[in-house]
């Protein structure tokens, strides 16, 4: 099973099918490019602040000749990472743009559909290969992450790159490639790339484990070159990027894995365990997306453990499994066992999970349409299987339960729960036991007319519901982000240094001076303002209390000049300059528009229509100057004013959802 698939087809209409699905992939991901996230895509706020952070030093090299002209060294992760090599490239070749930035997003995560279409082709055969691209084509997760720069993106293509060399290659000089490329992943990429060591060391235990005892000498030299390349990697990385800046290295692992979020509440109690264990991707609606995918996979990682259980003659049972096969299910189970413990597991984590749950689910499909799943000689009755059925049941319960009827309860604090819930998996894993041992559900799935049937639903239900969301998507694209960055070039001086969570966001399409930082950290440095030069602040409603908080005299100071909405959030603009305690940063000039909005702040109106008239002049096509405008001409009555400056901000970004509104 996953070695070669009964159907095969010519290979002229392989590179046909090939074709026809990776350019609709591609098609699907470069449509819109520069649009904003959708807005369904998560309740976090990542998918509109940390994609442009992860490309900004990439931005001031190109716009600026620096990559640090203002000397932050607390984002070295950001800073000498791949995604930067990466940014730099496409941006010196296409120019800073959001559609450029998200490009960089889209090569590493489109490359790693590639790769995965060859080692997928390899391990189960062509049939599955084009279904893993047809099916992972309107995945609605991996489309929309996949194109913002996110650092996973890289961690996952070069883990896959780095499997591809491993599985697809006999020439040994590639090996230490291999090696180098994992290790890419996760010091240039993500360190959470950790998690492929387990599918990697269990892909190892199976060439040792197969190998005859003659193998094990070129087996064993084989994983040493890998391992050197590794090792090559992570000392360049140690003088390149830890040892210069270890501190800063050493202080942002330890604030991301524990001081911000906490140890994990898993380990409090029993309870808890079984909470994090059943709920991953319920939140970030993971699987609400993906949902036969999910099945499918989970179904293909049942029949292996089926399959390989009990655990006599395992040689000959895992001879007939694929090395890729089993990549894919340690991959998908490492994943899931790697990210469940932890208090935070964003969606863009969570996407190390997809690829191999699509994979498991082409196969699995490919199994199905070429009669590989058959009714088994003998019954599997082992303790052993049925208790990892049990463990693996508890999950897909507790998500297909969460959506039926709502069980959204967040933990399993009270005695009896966790015990209820058990004793319905107990319950289900009799009922299938029942099912698999007495009926005769598997000779059904031997009949041609059941069989294509299913086939038609499981691929059915796995592209239309991404399809349908994507197409809805497509109709309603908003460029609010774009829009609101081509403002704020209008709205300040260019000499003007912009902060906060949304500051390289707002900056991307602008000439304009960013600083990342985020204020709900666990440690404030309170020498930040007067350290660096900023003049700006780009907050949304958390962050702003955070900075009156941690910045309280500062806050106080802060004048606003404009405000804007990315999605459903709304970020204020504010001045802190001459608030600070920083020469260069009081040394700013108020553009007209900031003077123009002060002197309406304090009822000085005939000096603010004469600088924001200045203002008009100058940047006759705006975003907050219209807004303004339109906003005083309604509270004095002169209704048709008002009607034209909303109109000019409208057409400035007409599909800003809230402009309309008012």
């Amino acid at each position: 099973m996953g070695n070669k698939n009964t159907l095969e087809i010519a290979p002229r209409w392989e590179l046909a099918a090939f074709l026809v699905v990776t350019l609709l992939a591609l098609l699907v991901r470069i449509n819109h490019l520069s649009a904003d996230p959708p807005i369904e895509l998560t309740t976090s706020q990542d998918v509109y602040t940390d994609p442009a952070q992860y490309t900004s030093f990439a931005r001031n090299y190109v716009l600026f000749g620096s990559f640090n002209p203002l000397h932050d060294y607390r984002l070295v992760f950001f800073l000498k990472s791949a995604t930067t090599l990466l940014a730099v490239a496409i941006f010196k070749l296409f120019g800073v743009s959001y559609a450029s930035a998200n490009a960089v997003g889209l090569a590493f995560s489109f490359s790693t559909l590639i790769l995965l279409y060859f080692i997928i082709r390899k391990a189960a055969g062509v049939i599955a290969a084009l279904l893993f691209l047809l099916f992972i084509s309107f995945d609605f997760n991996q489309t929309f992450f996949g194109r913002l720069s996110f650092l996973e993106n890289s961690m996952n293509f070069f883990a896959v790159a780095s499997f591809a060399l491993l599985y697809l290659s006999r020439k040994a000089a590639l090996l230490p490639l291999a090696g180098l490329l994992l290790g890419a992943g996760i010091f240039f990429g993500k360190l959470i790339g950790m998690t492929y060591f387990f599918p990697f060391f269990c892909y190892a235990l199976y060439e040792f484990y197969l190998g005859y005892p003659s193998e094990t000498k070129r087996i064993a030299k084989k994983y040493l070159l890998f391992a050197a390349g590794f090792a090559g990697i992570a000392v360049f990385w140690y003088f390149f990027s830890y040892r210069p800046m270890a501190s800063s290295v050493t202080g942002y692992v330890e604030e991301q894995a524990f001081d911000l979020y906490g140890a994990p509440t898993a380990l409090k109690s029993f309870g808890d365990f079984l909470y994090k264990y059943v709920s991953l991707g319920m939140k970030s609606r993971l699987f609400e997306r993906m949902p036969v995918p999910a099945l499918l996979g989970w179904g293909m990682i049942v029949f292996i453990l089926y399959k390989l259980t009990p655990l006599s003659d395992l040689r000959r049972k895992l001879v007939s499994l694929s090395p890729g096969l089993i990549f894919f299910f340690a991959a998908a189970l490492g994943a899931y066992g790697a990210l469940m413990i932890w208090n935070y597991r964003p969606l863009r984590y969570q996407t190390m999970l997809i690829y191999p749950l699509y994979a498991l689910a082409a196969i699995m499909v490919s199994n199905l349409l070429g009669r590989k799943i058959k009714s088994p000689s003998k019954p599997n009755r082992t303790v052993l299987f049925w208790s990892l059925f049990f463990i693996l049941s508890l999950v897909a319960l507790y998500q297909l339960l969460q959506q039926a009827i709502g069980y959204e309860k967040g933990s399993f604090d009270l005695a009896t729960v966790p015990y209820f819930f058990l004793a319905i998996g107990v319950g289900f894993t009799f009922l299938a036991y029942f099912i698999v041992n007495f009926t005769a559900v598997s000779r059904l799935l031997a009949s041609r007319p059941a069989r294509y049937i299913l086939l038609i639903a499981l691929i059915a239900g796995t592209i239309l519901p991404g399809a349908i969301k994507y197409l809805h998507w497509s109709g309603r694209a908003t460029y609010c982000i774009e829009a609101n960055s081509r403002d704020i070039n209008t709205v300040l001086s260019p000499e003007a240094v912009i902060s906060g969570p949304y500051a390289a966001t707002l900056t991307l399409g602008n000439i304009n001076s960013n600083l990342i930082h985020m204020f709900g950290v666990a440690n404030v440095d309170t020498a930040f303002f007067k350290r660096y030069p900023i003049t700006h602040l780009l907050l949304d409603k958390s962050n702003e209390e955070q900075a009156k908080n941690n910045y309280t005299e500062i806050m106080r100071q802060a004048k606003q000049v404009s405000f804007y909405y990315i999605g459903t959030f709304r970020v204020t603009l504010y001045r802190v300059a001459g608030a600070t305690g920083n020469i260069t940063a009081d040394q700013y000039q108020l553009s007209n528009y900031e003077i123009a909005i002060d002197s309406y702040f304090r009822n000085q109106y005939e000096t603010g229509h004469l600088y924001m008239r200045r203002h008009q002049t100058q940047f006759p096509r705006n975003l907050s100057a219209n807004y303004a405008s339109a906003l005083l001409a309604h509270e004095f009555k002169i209704y048709d004013e008002a009607e034209m400056f909303f109109k000019e901000a409208i057409a400035f970004s007409p599909t800003d959802f809230h402009l309309r509104y008012r």
